[in-house]
């Protein structure tokens, strides 16, 4: 009888490995997100808070100016920096966010509206 060699192929050593490569790649960066999460949700909510602005600035509501939706902006992210913004209301205006865009464009009352809803989300 002719014995075979004990262990594993090869091949499988190799995909054991990649796997590995990959489980520790995985680890590595939910451990990064979790210690950077608010850095990562701060700059997402900039950007978004940035579009928005681009947005309603585009087809700006009657008596408001750019400059007003600016500070408007800058009051916000400042708002969220201090933690007077909680979760809740930051997927809430996300959402809003999300549904005004679905036409692709951002008209007057649209833009109105999200504006009053930074302005009770910061005065909350």
């Amino acid at each position: 009888m002719a014995e075979g060699k004990g262990g594993l192929s090869k091949g499988c050593i190799i995909a054991l490995g990649v796997v590995g490569v990959i489980v520790i790649l995985a680890i590595a960066l939910a451990i990064v997100c979790y210690v950077y999460k608010d850095e990562i949700i701060e700059l997402g909510l900039s950007k978004l808070t940035d579009s928005v602005a681009a947005e309603i600035k585009n087809n700006l509501p009657e008596g408001v100016t750019a400059a007003e939706v600016d500070s408007l902006v800058v009051e916000f992210k400042q708002a969220y920096r201090d933690k007077k913004v909680d979760q809740t209301e930051i997927q809430r205006l996300s959402v809003m966010f999300q549904e005004m865009l679905k036409d692709k464009e951002v008209d007057k009352d649209e833009g109105r509206k999200f504006l009053e809803e930074l302005v009770k989300v910061i005065e909350e």
